[in-house]
């Protein structure tokens, strides 16, 4: 089994499409961890507020399969990918952070995922579940990456979600 660490996002009704996609991932792969959950302005255009967290599943799919596996959770959600527009409201975002150890280099796809060093709500939440796992190209673990960042925690603010999946703060 592989340990895989998904960042999740929704700004489009974001406690519903948080919590359903937490129980989705619970019933489909063995959810093993769940950060805490944090609104976060939009980056890149004006737009709602984002809900964001990253989660720890264990699955036996392979990365191709599981990609697949996350783009029918997000379509589930209502999400329609737009190729002209990187930056828009989404009722879900599930971006595949990590995979156990793997580097994979491709035109337009990397592990680990860009994301886990350029915004605070990937880098803080990954630390907060998995302090001593290793960035893999990094040689650093994220507590040692977390407390090194300049990433602004300023932006972040917890929320609690009514969700029978996500942990109690």
């Amino acid at each position: 089994m592989a340990e895989v660490f998904l960042g999740l996002g929704s700004n489009v009704e974001p406690e519903k499409n948080m919590c359903s996609c937490l129980t989705t991932l619970a019933q489909r792969f063995r959810l093993r961890a769940a950060s805490q959950v944090y609104r976060t302005p939009a980056e890149g255009f004006v737009g709602a507020d984002f809900l964001n967290a990253v989660v720890c599943v264990e699955t036996a799919h392979s990365v191709r399969d599981l990609r697949i596996s996350l783009r029918s959770i997000e379509r589930e959600h209502g999400r329609r990918r737009s190729q002209s527009e990187k930056f828009n409201s989404r009722t879900l975002d599930i971006d595949l952070l990590l995979y156990d150890d793997q580097v994979v280099e491709e035109a337009h796809y990397r592990l680990p995922h860009r994301d886990t060093m350029r915004y605070a709500f990937v880098l803080y939440p990954l630390s907060e579940i998995a302090p001593e796992v290793q960035h893999p190209v990094l040689k650093q673990s994220f507590r040692e990456l977390a407390a090194q960042s300049t990433l602004s925690r300023d932006t972040m603010t917890p929320v609690q979600l009514d969700c029978p999946h996500w942990p109690k703060s």
